[in-house]
């Protein structure tokens, strides 16, 4: 009787102690906010939508709050204006697709009424210093296919912007400039699902392409601005034949760099800046299942944090 008692007990003891870090997972949305970085939900090796938020601060990660949206967002920006961590798009817990946008601003989250972008799949957004705005850039709509459309968010309604946008993409990765200047938007699949190349800088008036030889075509890759170095980083996606890639990159906006073997090769990671300088990068899908390590990379060098 003593032993059955003392199971149970220990049992709900392990129940009550919160997790040390986030379960394994893939498509989670993280972002800087300037002094830690915040991540959400994702989906887990059983295809359950999670809802958690979490923040890595001080080299250790905290939960939040565990009852926040429950959509697998197609991507996220942090808005330093507002203050908040800015959500489009994505899918929620029962596969349908969204096209809402969210916030999370002092502790809370907030579904905005505001007129829907008309893309949801594939959106990558980022935030623009010139404009102080969050932009979306491509993306697929109701019918399926990637859009060519780039759109700015001011706090309650999306606005096109009026310059010719990148060519029609979905599964982009963008970030903030090198040296926090523009915007830069990196490879994702055309209308055929062919994975892209190109890159392509935004000046606050226009979209230029960024004619530099570097990281092979790709789609699901993540890019995030390391503040010290003023470079972005590219990490992982996958290729045209479906297979994970593990490759990174650094931009400078002149050139990109190789940088040296890090994380194993994944698709659906979370990459985010990091407040003091670096990147951080978080889970993703492996070859097989989702999985979670924490990793940063500081001075072009990578290292696996939490051991």
């Amino acid at each position: 009787m003593r032993r059955a008692l003392f199971a149970v007990l220990l049992a709900c003891h392990a129940a009550q102690v919160p997790a040390a870090e986030p379960s394994p997972r893939r498509d989670a949305v993280a972002v800087d906010d300037g002094e830690r970085v915040l991540l959400h939900g994702g989906v887990d090796a059983e295809g359950r939508v999670l809802r958690d938020t979490w923040e890595w601060r001080e080299g250790r990660w905290s939960l939040i709050d565990g009852e926040g949206p429950a959509v697998v967002f197609a991507g996220a920006a942090f808005d330093p204006e507002r203050g908040a961590l800015v959500a489009q798009g994505g899918r929620d817990a029962d596969g349908r697709v969204s096209f809402a946008t969210w916030e999370y601003c002092e502790a809370k989250w907030r579904r905005v009424e505001a007129e829907p972008l008309p893309v949801a799949l594939g959106t990558a957004l980022a935030w623009d210093p010139a404009s102080r705005r969050v932009l979306a850039i491509g993306g697929r709509g109701a019918e399926g296919a990637p859009l060519a459309g780039a759109w700015a968010w001011d706090g309650s309604s999306w606005a096109p912007l009026a310059a010719e946008p990148p060519p029609a993409r979905s599964e982009a990765a963008a970030a903030t400039g090198p040296r926090g200047r523009g915007v830069v938007v990196f490879g994702g699949t055309d209308a055929s699902g062919r994975p892209l190349a190109d890159a392509w800088r935004w000046t606050g008036r226009k979209w230029k392409p960024l004619r530099l030889p570097g990281p092979p075509p790709r789609a699901g890759g993540r890019l995030a601005r390391d503040r010290a170095l003023g470079v972005v980083v590219l990490h992982g996606g996958r290729n045209g034949d479906g297979a994970l890639l593990a490759d990174a990159w650094a931009c400078s906006g002149r050139r990109w760099e190789l940088l040296p073997e890090g994380p194993e090769a994944r698709e659906g990671a979370s990459l985010s800046s990091l407040p003091g300088g670096g990147v951080l990068l978080a889970g993703g899908l492996g070859p097989e299942v989702p999985i979670f390590e924490t990793w940063a990379n500081r001075e072009q060098a990578w290292g696996l944090l939490g051991l």
